[in-house]
């Protein structure tokens, strides 16, 4: 099953960016997933979620210097 994360809702604290809200969808048609039970082990994982950014954002720096970078990134199908 292909399915998409999308988020609804950030909040800013002291500590960085908080997702407060987001939806599951189907990657095929886009409909919005209905999750009927969290399981406390789903808890945990989303609770130990972080995303940093920095690397991200100098990637981004870098591509502008070589586009040829996204293509690198595609083509070998490398996570960033």
């Amino acid at each position: 099953m292909d399915i998409k994360l999308i988020i609804k809702e950030i909040e800013h604290t002291e500590k960085g960016l908080l997702i407060t809200k987001c939806s599951i969808l189907d990657g095929k048609s886009d409909k919005e997933l209905r999750i009927a039970k969290l399981t406390p082990e789903l808890i945990k994982l989303f609770k130990s979620i972080e995303i940093g950014l920095d690397d991200y954002l100098k990637f981004i720096d870098m591509v502008d210097l070589n586009p040829n970078l996204k293509k690198l990134v595609k083509d070998f199908d490398l996570k960033i």
